[in-house]
């Protein structure tokens, strides 16, 4: 079963051990390792610290040979071979990716991301997470454990969160209070 909690890390240079780390002993079981270099190494830390799925985002030069379990592409994109996962941003095409095939989809911006303040596309809400249908669709974009918790209630299958958690990766705790 896809995990309903994911996190997608920053790409900023830093070393992400540590952190990942600290999330899998949090309980978080999702991630997607969204990094311009290479992932593998990354990849062998994330399942040492107990995450059951990882994802890498195909602008990792060894995305498809990371040995992870699938790619995660940008929107559009052509799909890769073998499991694959999409960013979306409309409804109709995160239903569309799981249709065609796609382990989950994320479906951004629900909020206005922390990650991204210059992002000026308007949030879309839960209401169109919850029109992409049943299945596999993690809101994306300025979750925070309140947010996280009005998605499940609303009958909304997940989310993924970026943002300040990276900052203070023991503040995730929050999500599962």
């Amino acid at each position: 079963m896809i995990p309903r909690f994911w996190l997608i890390t920053p790409d900023d240079g830093r070393d992400l051990a540590p952190a990942i780390r600290t999330f899998g002993r949090l309980g978080v079981r999702g991630i997607v390792l969204r990094e311009s270099g290479p992932v593998s190494g990354l990849v062998d830390v994330a399942r040492d610290a107990g995450f059951t799925h990882v994802f890498a985002h195909a602008r990792a030069p060894d995305a498809a040979a990371s040995g992870a379990d699938g790619v995660h592409i940008p929107d559009g994109a052509d799909r890769p071979p073998g499991p694959w996962a999409a960013s979306t941003h409309d409804p109709v095409a995160a239903r569309g990716a799981l249709d065609a095939g796609a382990a989950y989809a994320l479906l951004s911006p629900v909020w206005k991301p922390t990650s991204k303040p210059e992002d000026a596309r308007p949030a879309i809400g839960i209401s169109a997470l919850l029109a992409a249908g049943p299945g596999p669709v993690l809101a994306l974009g300025g979750v925070d454990p309140a947010r996280y918790r009005a998605v499940r209630e609303a009958g909304g299958y997940g989310a993924a969160v970026l943002g300040a958690w990276w900052r203070d990766p023991p503040s995730l705790a929050a999500f599962f209070d």
